[in-house]
């Protein structure tokens, strides 16, 4: 039986591949446990023929579709559509697993709860009852970090926490999709699908994954490598077109985020907050990289102030900087002045130490 099916949606990442996919082929799971659905998103590098020659070596192991590009939630949504695993897990193709991590996960987590897990929660899966989520830990480096990483990289690890998906939004501060093992059965059964964000679309779908309450577990196996070295990446480019579509989506989020607390999702508003909070913060920082034009600036700050929760919320040291960043919302000479810091001084001299 297939236990996992395990997703990774392609595009252009040819220099990346071989890392994500060998770590793939070292999980601790035996041919026929897992299957490996690589989804092509249109890429032009050559990455194609690394997927081919991996399918080819291991046809129990990996399957490759194609599809014209249409984004990271659609590639995603293609996969799902095929997965057989009882469990689904999400892998961008520029990060990697360390080895046996997902092994670890399906055989002392996904079966039935936890022995050492706490007892007496409202909510808990209980003895015996496969968890519909599975959230786990991850590290966020660039290449330089992994090549002089000097802490041990080992799977194990125990429940921090188990209870329902409300109380996991509203608790952990990392809400990716990719810290998440899926019982498909739980999936379908909610015909929950990734929505089409330039970015952002896995924040969506595990908001509206973790409303709908699925028993889960929290484990700090810390198994998962964010890698920084691609530079191409949505999420990493700094190119200014880029940006622009990147504050788009995001706002589209803050909308959807600030209808839901209009609605009275009051049970997931801690959650929610904290993710706006975060929103606007990328928000400011993105809008400062670009250095709009008046005319662009005040569109883009209408649309978010437009939101009953706007405002950046930071406290202690650093509410001085959520002051200057939130006045840029309505002073174009003080968004210029940001603007001139981050890209000038920021950008060129801390970053670099920062990451």
């Amino acid at each position: 039986m297939i236990q996992l099916s395990i997703i990774v949606p392609v595009y252009n990442t040819r220099q990346f591949l071989p890392r994500c996919l060998e770590s793939l082929l070292r999980q601790g799971l035996q041919e026929g446990e897992y299957e490996v659905i690589c989804v092509d998103d249109g890429s032009t590098d050559g990455s194609a023929e690394v997927l081919a020659t991996y399918a080819r070596e291991y046809p129990e192991v990996f399957r490759v579709l194609t599809q014209e590009n249409r984004g990271a939630a659609m590639a995603r949504n293609a996969g799902m559509d095929v997965a057989r695993g009882e469990y689904l897990v999400f892998l961008d193709s520029d990060d990697f697993i360390i080895d046996g991590g997902y092994g670890y996960l399906i055989h002392h987590f996904a079966q039935t709860a936890s022995p050492d897990a706490p007892e007496g929660r409202e909510g808990q899966t209980g003895q015996g009852t496969p968890p519909d989520l599975i959230s786990f830990w991850a590290v966020t480096m660039n290449a330089y970090q992994l090549a002089h990483r000097t802490e041990a990289d080992t799977p194990e690890g125990k429940v921090i926490f188990e209870g329902d998906g409300v109380e996991l939004y509203n608790r952990d501060g990392w809400n990716g999709g990719t810290t998440k093992l899926l019982r498909r059965a739980f999936v379908e059964e909610h015909g929950l699908r990734f929505q089409p964000l330039y970015i952002c679309e896995d924040a969506l779908f595990v908001f509206q994954l973790c409303a709908l309450r699925p028993r889960v577990v929290m484990t700090n196996c810390n198994i998962y490598r964010y890698m920084q070295d691609n530079h191409d990446s949505a999420v990493r480019s700094t190119d200014r077109t880029t940006f622009r579509r990147k504050i788009d989506a995001m706002l589209q989020l803050m909308e959807r985020f600030n209808g839901y607390l209009d609605q009275g999702e009051t049970a997931l508003e801690p959650g929610i907050l904290h993710r706006i909070n975060a929103l606007v913060l990328a928000i400011y920082t993105r809008s400062l990289a670009v250095g709009f034009s008046r005319v662009e600036w005040r569109q883009q700050m209408d649309r978010l102030t437009a939101q009953p929760h706007h405002t950046l919320r930071l406290e202690g040291k650093w509410s001085p900087v959520a002051k200057l960043l939130n006045a840029t919302a309505t002073s174009y000479p003080l968004y210029r002045f940001a603007s001139f810091l981050y890209v000038e001084v920021f950008n060129r001299f801390v970053r670099k130490r920062l990451e």
